[in-house]
């Protein structure tokens, strides 16, 4: 699954929400899946009728730690490995 991470996303994320982080909501849009995002890049992905915890690997879990202690961020895309 690639995921597609765009300024929208950054400027409507939460920092320290895993519901609302950047990711989650790229994903959400792109996928319309239900994701909880933890800071150690851990994603929660529920498609309704399962809950898969998958790891976004290190460049994501960098993003989501430099996001999350404020500092600025960049749009970006990573391969997910998630397959429903």
């Amino acid at each position: 699954m690639l995921v597609k991470v765009t300024q929208i996303d950054i400027d409507n994320g939460v920092p320290c929400d895993g519901c609302l982080c950047p990711i989650a909501l790229a994903i959400d849009r792109d996928y319309n899946l239900d994701v909880k995002v933890h800071a150690d890049g851990g994603i929660v992905i529920n498609d309704g009728e399962k809950e898969t915890e998958v790891w976004a690997g290190y460049e994501a879990a960098s993003f989501i730690e430099s996001f999350d202690d404020g500092n600025e961020v960049n749009p970006f895309s990573f391969e997910l490995d998630y397959n429903n």
